[in-house]
């Protein structure tokens, strides 16, 4: 289990990562958030890589790619073509994109055209594992995700 907070206020990260933008793009904010970016797209390389070149980990692997909500405006989040950004209910405040990589359990290049709240997830993973809720324990009996692994 890996979970990465970027890209999320505090808007920081090594200059490195946020130079390479200087030329194309003018706003701070943005630049510093591209450069955030730059930073998680590294992230996930190094993992998938390492995975791939430890005795094919990452074909049996599940790797899901999430948000909780649209990017904030004032933080250099953009979320066009939606109104609104984070503590909005516009669009732009609950979409987000996200993505499951699962070879052998589900096909590549398809989309979900349905609603999935972040609170689904724990139910879908480990709906995807073989488990059911009820192996994690009482505290887990009422929760208000719903597992979704049959529809994707």
């Amino acid at each position: 289990y890996l979970a990465l907070r970027a890209v999320h206020e505090p808007l920081e990260v090594p200059a490195e990562y946020s130079d390479i933008f200087v030329n194309r793009i003018s706003d701070a904010k943005r630049r510093i958030y591209a450069g955030m970016l730059a930073a998680l797209d590294e992230c996930v390389h190094n993992v998938t890589t390492a995975l791939s070149s430890n005795a094919q980990m990452l074909q049996n692997s599940v790797l899901v790619f999430s948000s909780d909500n649209g990017g904030w405006n004032g933080y250099g989040g953009v979320n066009y073509p939606f109104r609104g950004h984070k503590t909005t209910l516009w669009e732009g405040g609950i979409r987000a994109q996200g993505w499951i990589y699962a070879p052998g359990l589900l096909a590549g290049g398809s989309k979900y055209p349905h609603l999935f709240h972040v609170t689904d997830w724990l139910p879908t993973i480990v709906a995807a594992a073989g488990g059911s809720l009820s192996t994690l324990g009482n505290q887990f009996s009422n929760i208000d995700g719903v597992d979704q692994w049959a529809t994707l």
